[in-house]
This record gives structure tokens, sequence and C-alpha cells, in this order.
């Protein structure tokens, strides 16, 4: 496909196919988000999760403008929205073991915890 995008007549079939792709590609990974995402708000922390999540939405229309462009432009954006779904991810990790360590041994680390990923929150914002 990258070879035909020379020619006048396929360069706007090679572009709208790459738009379908790069939309498909997004649908494929919403869900996952919104579910990572609401689990480390409920389990967690709130704020470093809409924070994660602005920063997440941004990143995905960096990887969609870039992936209309060529496909390897887009590769920046899809690494860093990787990384910010396993920030989500081990948010919700920890907010569960948290739980799990109050319901039965009576030890609450959350407040520990919510201090280091708000902190942590902020280095999400280095590429």
């Amino acid at each position: 496909m990258v070879e035909k995008e020379g020619n006048g007549k396929n360069s706007h079939t090679s572009a709208f196919e790459r738009v379908c792709c790069a939309n498909r590609n997004c649908m494929d990974a919403y869900p996952t988000f919104l579910a990572v995402m609401w689990c480390a708000g409920l389990c967690l922390n709130q704020a470093p999760a809409a924070f994660a999540g602005i920063i997440y939405l941004v990143v995905r229309q960096k990887y969609f403008v870039g992936y209309m462009g060529q496909t390897s432009q887009s590769t920046p954006g899809y690494m860093f929205g990787k990384r910010i779904l396993f920030f989500l991810f081990s948010m919700c990790i920890v907010g569960i073991f948290n739980y799990l360590l109050v319901h039965y041994y009576g030890s609450d680390y959350k407040e520990y915890v919510e201090t280091i990923t708000g902190a942590a929150s902020a280095l999400l914002l280095i590429p």
C-alpha cells in the first residue's frame, strides 16, 4: 500500500484505509482503557486516574494523527498510550491488593499508595 501512495488516484484510497485502520485500533483499545481507568479510580484514587485518562485521550489523538501520515509516525503515540494503560492497570492491581489487605489483615496502606501514585502520575508527562 505504501508504494501506491505516489499515484494521485490511489493516494485518497490509501489515506482512507489508514484512517479506517486507526479508527479500528482506537475502538479496540477503548474498552480496555475504560475498564482500567474505572477500576483505578474506584479502587485507589480518582485524581491520578482522571489525569492519566486525559493524557491517554490526548495521546490517542496524537496516535491517530500520526497514523494518517505514515504508520511509523504513530509509534510514539502507541507506545506512550501503552505506558499509560500500564500505569492505570498497576493502579488497579495495587488498589485491589490494598482492599484485600484491609479486609483480611486490617492494615491499610491506601494513604501511602495515593501519595506515590499522585507523584507518579506527573511522571507520565515524560515521553
